[in-house]
């Protein structure tokens, strides 16, 4: 009964009850805002919570504001969603209806493109313009929080205030000197300005700089005016006869020196001009005015002056024969110093300052001050016969003030005076002013002096020492200003400077204290602002929409007897258990759905769900095939990767081969280890190596682990084929069955001599006979660069017996030395891949898709143990990949078991252990691991080696160069290994192995297989100075036997890896004999040629086994050749996990594919028996199909 009532009541109880929600968070919106309105805004940053008073902060009101519209928008969210969803379900319920309106009928809230699809219009004309008005919803909360806004109240005042101005009564202007005994006993004499009137000349006049004042009580909106007497320049330009006498005397000293003018400026003595002698006789230093000289002196007949005279047509000829031309067209500038009155308006808008200044001149000139007796500098006679300056209240203000005029005037001079010429011999230019410093130096009349100094015919180059310091003076174009305008600029901006200077401004205590000003000052108040009318628009609005869908939802509800949510069992139930397969051949009749081709051919069965059950159903994505079978194009393909790209993630380091080595030392510091490409994985302390714990390198990326190797390509040997053969009870894994898959994988490109040096081609072997002319698209060749330090191998190893492998290292015999192959694009100099070669080729031609960041969790089987499943996780979210025809597993030598296990296939007391259901016991999962032990032997040597790419940033750059033009240099050879050389324990027999050490290696292992590999490697400890390279020797055929488990039933938690490297006895007493063997070589004549000193890895004093055996177990890794830990075999054989074609025993549609299947690890490198395993198991794939 409750059930039958809820079905009734509970859409319209959610209905209703987030209608009135809304509407209550409408109100409280009102009322909160009300209460602020006229409230003053504060501007405090601790949004404290106050009153509803309006005390609380202005961001906190916006917030609070902010908050009610988005609570009125959810709850509003849910009322009209809800009701839509009602209508909809009403609508769908009366008639059948075609799939792709119920998509646009019920998405339309989501994808207002619904509203295209006319078919949904026709189906229901009501409900597309309640989804239009659904649409406005969002518009309330954006316009709400709006309605509060600040106003803004200015409040204006005005009072009188004490101001900066200038104190022409101070003594701090002009320098005044006492002079000898007069008549009156002794005399005042002025003598020059003072250096900080000087300073402020030189700053105001430079550039037009701006008056550094600050308002008055630091307020930003603050103006006032002002008014004070000063100095100021009069200036006209000069007329005959004056004139004429200046041009005179200026050709006359150009006659004379041979100079011509651009410049000249001077303040004459009386009313002397700046030739004030006969030249006769007089030598040319007379007729340049000295920088420092004195400027001004004492006139009878005139205020003091400044002429100012410019001459734009010089040349290089002097102008005893030009004088007409040299006279017409200059312009010559008096100007005379007069008493002024200043009236200045300073305005602060926003703290931004502006001046504007007007002078009124007076007629009445200011004159060069006297010497006077010390009486009259004062008001009384108390001091007359004084050396020192009295108090300033004693001083005659009148005659203190000249001397102030005179200083600012003398000062300005200072800056004006001299000369700019030209001398004929040698061509060039000398200047004794700073003229072209300040504002001046634009004018027009100056523009050719400029131009001359700066892109003159002498440029430069020629200039004299003398030069003047505003050279580097930035011109405007079309400049417009005249000497004379600019003259008494710059003399008014100097004063007005002046009172920037607290020695220059008023004393408060003196009797010239000037009066206050009225200053008015305008303060900003802001208030709140509401305007409810614009938000009960907006709420009302919304409200009136919501309510008109409530009435129809309930008219729908009472209608169709139930209500509905919007979930997806409501679809379930709705549909009447029909298969939605028919509706999608139906409506994909002719292709034209945008789904992708392995959705689009999905088959989706929709359970039965009552309506009274939970709502549950799992979602699935459907796969075929694996990418291994991308050759055939009958099949589609999905490939699972937890990485992505490492081009991407890893850049140069995964792709250049000098990299290789970049984070694969085995040190178990992570920090410099990228986690986008590699699987941090670290084994478990090993016991053998004083418990050392190793990073064991795993390619999480595209191309797994053939993106992390060291790229050395060769083949295993014809006696572990048959060995391979014997253990997997199957013929065609001998030699003579497995070579035509060698064969199949890479494309060999013989090595390019242009490029190599020739000491990089001893010993190499173009063995195009073990590749095919129409290979795969793996690339195999050489880099094209070998290390000197390999050099001296060849020799070496044919000093201790090692013959040269004529037929190179991939033609199934190892009994020699050989030059190595790698997996390398010739052109491009790069490392190929798995993820380069075969997944770029699929890609390009095949039905195949690639799910990145992607990890498999687990593999699920159906009633039958057949897999059908894999459970996926991409960023939490899990998905199921359905499987038609079977699973092959990839995950590697570490993941592949962990995989197995945590799906139910391995031990039964660990899968047990960790609640995990068996679905196959097989003890053999995780077990058997093989692996390559490793560890070197280092020199000091005399010839190069990659140590210069850490110590010489110029041989950085150079093999960058060499690198990105020509695919050259150092960068392109993996560290130097790039020759080998494989022993068998006969070869170690001059080391004195034990006879049961190397009877137990030859009867275990084929007789071609050898034992030990020792590679070049150019490589060492690097002290920043040095060279150093190494020998490096790894153990091929082990007795040791580690294994892999798991840690939890989650993929995530990384599985326990235990290599178990050097714990029997006979793999120690294996690697002591290779160790001297070692040194046997490095002992050679060849490698004495190029070894410095004694080996400084281990050193010297490790001689004995006992010694030797605590190096190897502090030194030791692995060669990162783990292998075997879902080894292939018979299926009567306990230990196996999967037959000779891969599959899993005891499971169906399932098979691993990489190295964990190997029965054996063969000698060498195993990548190319990766490749050629999966080549066979494809074949054996598409056979059964």
């Amino acid at each position: 009964m409750l059930n039958s009532i809820l079905l009734h009541w509970r859409a319209l109880c959610i209905l209703y009850g987030s209608l009135l929600a809304s509407i209550a968070f409408a109100v409280g919106h009102h009322f909160h805002y009300q209460s602020l309105a006229g409230q003053p805004v504060s501007t405090a940053n601790d949004l404290a919570i106050g009153t509803w008073a309006g005390v609380s902060s202005q961001k906190f009101n916006t917030a609070v504001g902010n908050t009610f519209a988005s609570l009125f928008r959810t709850f509003l969210s849910i009322t009209v969603t809800t009701a839509y969803c009602q209508i909809v379900w009403h609508a769908l319920k009366s008639e059948a209806t075609r799939l792709n309106i119920v998509d646009a009928i019920s998405g339309i809230l989501a994808n207002p493109l619904g509203f295209l699809n006319l078919g949904a219009w026709r189906k229901s004309a009501l409900l597309f313009p309640l989804a239009i008005m659904i649409w406005i919803l969002p518009v309330a909360p954006i316009i709400t929080p709006a309605t509060l806004t600040v106003a803004i109240n200015p409040r204006t005042l005005h009072d009188m205030v004490n101001v900066s101005s200038i104190d022409f009564n101070s003594m701090n202007f002009a320098t005044i000197t006492l002079g000898g005994p007069t008549v009156f006993g002794c005399a005042y004499h002025y003598d020059g300005p003072k250096f900080e009137v000087q300073k402020i000349a030189t700053a105001a006049t430079a550039q037009g700089a701006v008056l550094p004042l600050s308002a008055p009580g630091n307020q930003p909106n603050v103006s006032y005016t002002q008014q004070f007497a000063g100095p100021a320049l009069q200036c006209t330009d000069v007329r005959d006869p004056l004139r004429g006498e200046i041009l005179v005397n200026v050709n006359t000293g150009a006659l004379n020196t041979s100079t011509s003018y651009g410049y000249l400026a001077w303040a004459p003595f009386k009313s002397s001009l700046p030739f004030m002698q006969d030249p006769a006789g007089i030598g040319d230093e007379f007729w340049h005015l000295q920088q420092g000289s004195a400027t001004i002196g004492p006139t009878s007949d005139g205020p003091l002056t400044l002429f100012v005279a410019t001459f734009p047509n010089f040349n290089n000829i002097h102008y005893g024969n030009l004088s007409q031309t040299y006279t017409a067209n200059a312009t010559v500038v008096q100007c005379e110093l007069v008493n002024a009155t200043y009236s200045s308006s300073y305005n602060w808008t926003n703290g931004i300052p502006e001046l504007n200044v007007t002078v009124i001149p007076t007629d009445k000139g200011i004159f060069y001050p006297p010497d006077i007796d010390c009486g009259r500098l004062f008001f009384t006679g108390n001091h007359r016969d004084t050396n020192a300056l009295q108090p300033l209240s004693d001083y005659n203000n009148t005659l203190v003030q000249n001397y102030a005029y005179a200083s600012v005037m003398d000062a300005f001079v200072k800056l004006l005076e001299g000369e700019i010429y030209y001398p004929r011999s040698p061509n060039g230019l000398v200047t004794t002013t700073s003229v072209m410093s300040t504002t001046l130096g634009t004018t027009q009349e100056l523009l050719a002096v400029q131009n001359r100094t700066v892109s003159g015919t002498q440029g430069l180059g020629t200039l004299t020492p003398n030069d003047w310091p505003g050279i580097s003076v930035n011109m405007q174009a079309n400049n417009t200003s005249t000497l004379r305008p600019t003259l008494e600029m710059m003399f008014q901006n100097l004063t007005m400077h002046l009172m920037s200077s607290p020695l220059l401004q008023p004393d408060a205590a003196t009797p010239y204290y000037p009066p206050s000003v009225n200053v008015t000052t305008v303060t900003f108040h802001t208030q709140y602002a509401y305007s409810a009318a614009t938000l009960w628009l907006a709420y009302g609005t919304a409200i009136l929409i919501a309510t008109t869908t409530v009435v129809i939802a309930c008219l729908a509800i009472f209608s169709s007897g139930l209500s509905y949510s919007s979930s997806f069992s409501t679809v379930l139930r709705t549909s009447s258990h029909a298969s939605v397969s028919t509706k999608i051949s139906r409506e994909d009749a002719v292709g034209q759905d945008p789904l992708p081709k392995h959705l689009a051919e999905a088959t989706i069965t929709f359970a039965y769900a009552d309506a009274n059950e939970e709502e549950a159903v799992q979602e699935h994505l459907v796969a075929k095939g694996d990418h291994v079978l991308q050759s055939n194009g009958s099949y589609s393909v999905a490939v699972i990767e937890a990485g992505s790209l490492y081009e991407l993630d890893n850049g140069n380091y995964s792709q250049i081969p000098y990299y290789d080595f970049e984070s694969a030392s085995g040190s178990p510091d992570l920090s410099t280890v990228n986690g986008l490409i590699d699987w941090k994985f670290l084994t478990t302390p090993q016991t053998a190596l004083l418990n050392r714990t190793i990073h064991y390198a795993r390619g999480k990326c595209l191309g797994g682990s053939s993106a992390r190797n060291y790229m050395v390509y060769n083949r295993g040997t014809v006696g572990t084929f048959a060995k391979w053969a014997s253990l997997v009870g199957d013929s065609s894994w001998n030699w003579d069955g497995v070579y035509p898959y060698y064969r199949k994988s890479p494309h060999f490109t013989p090595s390019n001599s242009h490029l190599r040096a020739a000491n990089a081609s001893v010993g190499l072997v173009d063995d195009t006979a073990a590749f095919a002319s129409n290979g795969g698209p793996l690339q195999v060749s050489y880099p094209n660069f070998a290390q000197a330090w390999s050099s001296f191998f060849p020799q070496g190893f044919e000093e201790v017996g090692i013959p040269f492998l004529e037929q190179g290292i991939s033609s199934g015999h190892l009994d020699g030395y050989a030059s190595v192959t790698l997996t390398i694009d010739p052109t491009e100099q790069t490392r190929s891949s798995s993820e380069t070669s075969f997944l770029r080729e699929a890609l390009a031609g095949t039905d195949i898709v690639v799910y990145t960041h992607a990890l498999a969790k687990r593999i699920l089987f159906d009633q039958d143990k057949r897999a059908t499943n894999v459970l996926v996780d991409v960023a939490g979210m899990k998905f199921q990949i359905n499987v038609t025809r079977e699973i092959i597993l990839s995950a590697g030598v570490f993941q592949s078991p962990q995989l197995l296990m945590v799906s139910g296939i391995g031990p039964r007391a660990t899968l047990e252990e960790h609640g995990i259901p068996v679905v196959a016991d097989r003890p053999g999962v995780g077990q058997n691991m093989w692996d390559n032990p490793l560890t070197s032997l280092s020199w000091e040597v005399n010839v190069e080696t990659p140590s210069v790419l850490t110590n010489d940033p110029s041989r950085i750059y150079e093999e960058n160069e060499a690198y990105i033009t020509n695919r050259t240099g150092m960068l392109t050879s993996d560290a130097g290994a790039d020759f080998v050389g494989f022993l068998k324990v006969s070869n170690l027999s001059v080391v004195n192995i034990s006879s049961t050490t190397g009877n137990a290696f030859q009867s275990n292992f084929p007789s071609d297989w050898p034992e030990v590999e020792l590679l070049t490697f150019a490589v060492g400890p690097n002290d920043g100075v040095h060279n150093f390279a190494s020998i490096a020797l790894g153990l091929l055929a082990t007795f040791s036997r580690g294994n892999v488990t798991i840690k939890s039933s989650d993929m995530a938690d990384a599985p326990i890896i235990n290599p178990a490297l050097l714990e029997d006895k006979r793999d120690q007493d294996l690697a002591i004999a290779a160790f001297k063997f070692t040194r046997r070589l490095a002992a050679t004549q060849s490698f004495q040629r190029v070894i410095i000193g004694s080996e400084v890895v281990p050193g010297p004093n490790v001689n004995t086994d006992a010694e030797i055996l605590a190096y190897l177990r502090q030194s030791v890794i692995p060669l990162f050749h783990a292998s075997c830990t879902c080894k292939m075999g018979m299926r009567n054989d306990g230990m196996a996990v999967v037959d000779s074609e891969a599959k899993v025993i005891g499971v169906e549609g399932l098979r691993v594919v990489d190295i964990s299947a190997f029965p054996l690890l063969p000698p060498g490198q195993p990548q190319a028996t990766v490749y050629m395993l999966a080549e066979k198991i494809v074949d054996m794939i598409l056979r059964d199909a």
